[in-house]
């Protein structure tokens, strides 16, 4: 007899506990929450009550500080708070800073600061302790919490220390030594020996300390002296309904503090929240509190929370009306002040605005309310962090601009500050919205004034108009006047062109009105070249009335440049005193763009061997002009060279195509020639000698320049020509102007080869994937092929075939296709191939065999498991880096990736083919924990992964000697069971520390644990079996001790003392079942016609002979012979009993009762049936 996916332990809560309900009312009046500002960091006009939007991009580094906070990037960002002015601080923990993102503008902690921008406020980005008497911004820090007291000051804790910093930007320590411990209890904190995790502070000061790995809740009072107040410093879970100071606790990760005193924890290992009434009691709140890989979950909405399943909870926060809020594995929760428990956000959850990209993989690590009671969710694995819309704030609705400036126009630029105007909003309720520390946008609508940022520039006298915008909403119209003291402006001067000469060094300016003379009037130009200022030497008159010409400092660079991708050139003039003829100002200009038509330079190697065409253009000798074709001609490669001698130098006015023609012998049938144009080439630099004559050359049928003095060619590269086809070019003698035929030309021809010689094709190690694979669909991911023309002429596109036949062509920007209406489990060819502009078929396909999923299956289903005695191991261990090696995990289609974190948050994530990762920027002597998560291809992730906490070398010599065990050194099994027992050791020894065990059974490794645990849970044995265990003990180094501990057990037999017990199950009489039993005298209740919903199944339980121990009552409803649904109750039945289960039910359901010996979570175990 098997119980299909029994997951219950022996240690199953009995029935009648099951079954109860039990409502928790939280005894919280609301959360302390400094966070009472209006203002917030982050402004979404219109954005709906329960969406989401990122407050920056994400993506990993140390950036953005100074610029808006949507630019910003972190490294392992945890915890995250507001202060009480609203601004937004978050604990950069691998970036070694704490940073702000501000709510109003203004001077902070010593640095001027723009609201909605991000600054760095404490750390150099380096780890460790040192700067206390100084500026935050100049010690180091290791941030891993952040709070703050009611004066304002902040705290942050980490290497084993809790420091202020204090308004002025100071910072000291206030607890701690630096030493992880556990000392110091009942003196001052800064003597006490604290290990790392959440702070928090209640509501009349005092400072709270979760100490994640030592196991420890403690609290600093506001005379400065420590004492612990939960844990005993042994990680496991009990101490439930008494003292918190004599509970277990096993690495909480979080805390909080609500207004009344009580304190959350988010018990991390236990999978659960527990709450430290301000008597000093703990009980659980939120997930059923018990560790094991099966404890953790993701169950229970919309029932009590005590009931409900959570998976390793990082985060807790309440709101101002009390509901806890919860970051676990994938999920915010809410519990609400009546105990029941819901999803709150997740993956799924409404992205808003602008930036509306999905949330995607989802990992929310820590949780705070701003002022207004909207949430901020730290998405620490991906950088990233999200406001969530829980108010509904006030929206602007209307601006109004006011004001009554004095103001005089004497002949020169005049400046005003915008910002003493008047502006004022109202919101979309008629009151006041608040406009303080908010970005206004400036606009000139009327009048000869600029506006940059909220600097008017007045260049004329006369009326000038302002509007102002804020949130897109926009003021009304405001004019005021600048007084006119007799010097005006003429409207009527204005640039007609403007360009620059062949080398670039002067541009010369054309208006429509003769200009008097600027000389020395440089300092009123500005010119930009490709956005970088240009410095302006000298003004001076043109060679007509109507010129001046700037004389820059340096050359325009021309080498590089293509006539396709021109330098940028404006102008900028600030009005002041260059003049027309008649006297009038030239008015202010911004922007003007100057004519600059460089191109691109490549002198190609003279071939005095190229075919030679005798030339007699102009009466005049000496004249030559040549022709050359590289190589092969390939019909996807022209590459035709024509050199000139110097006699042919023209200066082209017009479109180079103009002067040479192209076409086919056999059919006439002309190539389409690019309209390139060149203007103004000067009679500049030096022509190349050959054997005393100058050339001058077109090459590669492009456009190229040759020091200035050059004839041009023209580009075929992204024209295919034909294979076998003879190419006739006609060159027109002396490159004279011409429409049609050229009737007097040099003529010459060449023909193509049969097969090109350049076609696309694809890296060895290419490789055509599929990836959300289905019953009916796969979406197939390949990499771009190469082509020779590269990326500017890559005219690829790709052919995609479905078993052997053509499915469908794609261009060649795309690198997938989604494939759809494929038949369940059926085998596919799947095949690409590239094709360029010519025809050519890539030399290689890429090719891969798919089998789609059983009907139903919708893909991958099934998350990577981790095999019993799986490891990751660090080796190679210095100062600054380390190894990590891993053994497989396994899926039931395939692990595709391995996440990789250190101190808990993801650093990489790599191929599901490797098994090993270098890390590299760790500092010396600090203890660092990694852990490896598996993953397949539908993105679901392992529930669990090998981990191993390991310790950097410090500075001095390598560690070379391995742990060794003390003499006496034991180890212990207790609390055997049939199926588990517990091993405890005691400490082996090393010269620098130890950071691991490993854990044998019968010769093997099943797990390695952090060199801090002394005990570890044995399960999954079978009953009255013998075991060896044993434990070897490890260093950062990765040496290992040659021997240690070892112990024999045997687990208890079934049955207890060997007997087996005989039960007689009597079903209760109930009109909505019938009675009976099965062959094998296995009772049962068959449902009746027209009975559905939840219905209670009762049995009375008597003993014929006793069974040593409790026995179980197993309840198992069947519909169509298919299990549905499964019930225990643990009692020892040796008398009279009665039990009862209820399930939600259908006529014709049957429900099986067994008593049976015990029950286990491994499913291939089979329970002894105690009954007749």
């Amino acid at each position: 007899m098997e119980f299909s996916g029994f997951k219950f332990k022996s240690t199953t809560k009995r029935m009648i506990t099951l079954l109860a309900v039990f409502t928790i009312i939280f005894s919280i009046i609301g959360s302390v929450n400094p966070a009472q500002a209006s203002a917030s960091i982050l402004n979404v006009t219109g954005m709906p009550v329960g969406s989401i939007t990122p407050v920056n991009n994400g993506g990993t580094g140390y950036y953005g500080d100074g610029c808006p906070v949507i630019n910003a990037k972190f490294s392992s960002p945890a915890k995250i708070t507001f202060d009480s002015a609203g601004n937004l601080f978050i604990a950069d923990v691998a970036n070694n800073r704490l940073r702000v993102v501000v709510a109003v503008s203004g001077t902070q902690y010593g640095i001027s600061m723009q609201a909605g921008y991000i600054y760095t406020i404490a750390g150099n980005g380096t780890n460790g302790s040192d700067g206390d008497g100084g500026l935050a911004t100049s010690a180091q820090v290791r941030p891993g919490s952040i709070a703050f007291d009611r004066a304002g000051n902040f705290y942050v804790s980490g290497s084993y220390r809790i420091r202020k910093i204090d308004t002025s930007g100071i910072i000291t320590t206030v607890a701690g030594t630096g030493t992880n411990g556990h000392t110091g209890d009942d003196g001052p904190a800064t003597d006490a020996q604290i290990g790392s995790g959440s702070i928090a502070f209640d509501r009349v000061g005092n400072l709270y300390l979760c100490e994640a790995m030592n196991n420890y809740v403690r609290r600093i009072d506001t005379n400065g002296i420590i004492t612990t107040i939960a844990g005993t410093g042994s990680g496991g879970y009990s101490g439930d309904g008494g003292p918190a100071i004599n509970a277990q606790i096993y690495n909480a990760h979080d805390i909080a503090c609500d207004s009344v005193g009580n304190l959350y924890i988010a018990d991390y290992l236990n999978n659960c929240v527990r709450r430290i009434d301000n008597s000093g009691i703990i009980t659980t709140v939120a997930g059923i509190g018990a560790t094991g890989n099966d404890a953790g979950g993701y169950s229970g909405d919309g029932g009590p929370a005590t009931s409900a399943r959570l998976k390793s909870p990082r985060g807790v926060a309440l709101d101002s009306a009390g509901n806890l809020y919860i970051a676990e594995n994938g999920h915010v929760r809410k519990v609400d002040t009546g105990g029941t428990i819901t999803t709150f956000a997740d993956k799924t959850t409404p992205v808003y605005g602008t930036l509306n990209f999905p949330i995607g993989n989802f990992s929310p690590q820590k949780l705070a309310f701003d002022g207004d009671g909207n949430l901020y969710i730290n998405d620490g694995s991906y950088a990233r962090i999200f406001h969530m819309q829980l108010s509904q704030a006030p929206t602007l609705a209307s601006l109004t601009l006011s004001g009554s400036p004095d103001l005089t126009y004497s002949g020169t630029p005049l400046t005003f500050d915008l910002n003493s105007l008047i502006l004022t909003g109202t919101d979309q309720n008629g009151d006041a919205f608040d406009l303080t520390g908010q970005s206004v946008t400036w606009a000139v609508y009327s009048g000869l004034a600029t506006v940059s940022d909220s600097t008017l520039t007045i260049n004329g006298s006369g009326t000038i108009g302002v509007t102002a915008s804020v949130y897109g909403v926009t003021s009304n119209p405001f004019s005021f006047t600048a007084a006119d003291n007799g010097q005006t402006p003429g409207e009527t001067v204005s640039v007609v062109s403007a360009g620059t000469d062949s080398l670039g060094k002067k541009i010369t300016m054309n208006f429509d009105l003769p200009m008097a003379d600027p000389t020395g009037k440089q300092d009123q130009f500005l010119v930009k070249i490709d956005g970088v200022d240009s410095p302006v030497a000298a003004v001076s008159p043109g060679d007509n009335p109507n010129q001046i010409i700037l004389t820059l400092l340096y050359q325009i660079p021309y080498w590089g440049y293509s006539s396709e991708t021109p330098q940028v050139i404006t102008l900028n003039y600030t009005m002041g005193d260059v003049a027309a003829a008649d006297g009038t100002l030239l008015p202010s200009f911004t922007g003007v763009a100057v004519a600059n038509n460089r191109l691109a330079i490549e002198l190609r190697d003279y071939e005095p061997d190229a075919t030679e065409i005798a030339c007699d253009d102009d009466g005049a000798g000496g004249k030559i002009f040549k022709y050359r074709l590289d190589n092969l001609v390939d019909y996807d490669d022209v590459n035709l060279a024509l050199y000139f001698s110097n006699g042919f130098f023209r200066n082209f006015e017009d479109n180079m195509a103009n002067y040479v023609k192209f076409y086919e012998k056999d059919t006439g049938a002309e190539v389409q020639l690019p309209n390139v144009v060149t203007v103004g080439i000067q009679d500049n630099g030096t022509l190349p000698y050959v054997d005393g004559v100058r050339y001058m050359e077109i090459t590669d049928w492009y456009f190229k320049q040759i020091s200035g003095r050059a004839p041009l060619g023209l580009a075929l590269k992204s024209t295919a020509l034909k294979p076998s086809t003879t190419y006739v070019v006609e060159v027109q003698k002396g490159f004279s102007f011409h429409i049609g035929p050229i009737n007097n030309a040099y003529i010459f021809e060449f023909t193509t080869t049969a097969d090109s010689q350049t076609k696309p094709y694809w890296a060895d190690d290419s490789s055509l994937t599929a990836s959300g694979l289905t019953d009916s669909g796969l979406t197939l991911e390949w990499p771009a092929a190469q082509d020779n023309h590269g990326v500017d002429y890559n005219n690829l596109h790709y052919n995609i075939y479905q078993n052997g036949t053509l499915l469908t062509s794609v261009d060649g920007e795309t690198t997938s296709y989604s494939v759809t209406n494929l038949t369940p489990a059926t085998e596919y060819q799947f095949k690409v191939e590239a094709v360029d502009f010519a025809n050519n078929l890539s030399t290689n396909c890429l090719e891969t065999t798919i089998t789609t999923t059983a009907s139903g299956g919708g893909g991958v289903t099934t998350a990577p498991t981790w095999p019993k005695g799986s490891s990751l191991t660090a080796t190679n261990v210095t100062q600054n880096d380390l190894t990590l090696t891993w053994s497989y995990a396994t899926d039931d289609v395939a692990v595709t990736n391995y996440k990789i974190y250190q101190d808990g948050s993801v650093i990489d994530t790599v191929y599901g083919t490797t098994a090993t990762y270098n890390v590299n920027g760790l500092n010396p002597g600090v203890t660092y924990a990694f852990k490896v998560e598996a993953g397949d291809a539908d993105d679901n992730w392992s529930t669990d992964g090998p981990t191993v906490s390991v310790t950097t070398a410090v500075y001095g010599d390598p560690d070379t000697t391995a742990p060794i065990w003390p003499d006496g050194a034991i180890l212990n099994a207790s609390g055997i069971t049939q199926t588990g027992l517990t091993l405890t050791w005691s400490y082996a020894t090393d010269d620098v520390a130890v950071t691991n065990y490993k854990i044998y059974q019968d010769g093997s490794v099943i797990d390695t644990v952090y060199g801090t645990t002394t005990t570890y849970n044995i399960t999954g044995l079978d009953p009255g079996t013998n075991y060896t265990f044993k434990v070897e003990a490890g260093d950062a180094a990765g040496h290992w001790s040659s021997d240690g501990p070892t112990v024999d057990a045997t687990t208890t037999a079934r049955g207890g003392d060997g007997t087996t017990g005989i039960y007689t199950v009597t079903p209760a009489v109930d009109s909505t079942y019938a009675n009976g039993k099965t062959a094998d005298g296995i009772d049962t209740m068959t449902v009746n016609s027209g009975i559905t919903g939840l219905k209670y199944f009762n049995v009375s339980i008597s003993p014929v002979t006793d069974h040593p121990g409790n026995e179980k009552a197993v309840f198992v409803l069947l519909r169509n012979g298919m299990q549905i649904s499964l019930d225990t109750t643990e009692e020892d039945f040796d008398t009279v009993h009665t039990a009862r289960a209820g399930f939600n039910v259908q006529p014709g359901d049957v429900v099986k009762v067994y008593i049976v010996d015990d029950l286990t979570n491994d499913t291939n175990f089979n329970p002894t049936i105690l009954q007749q």
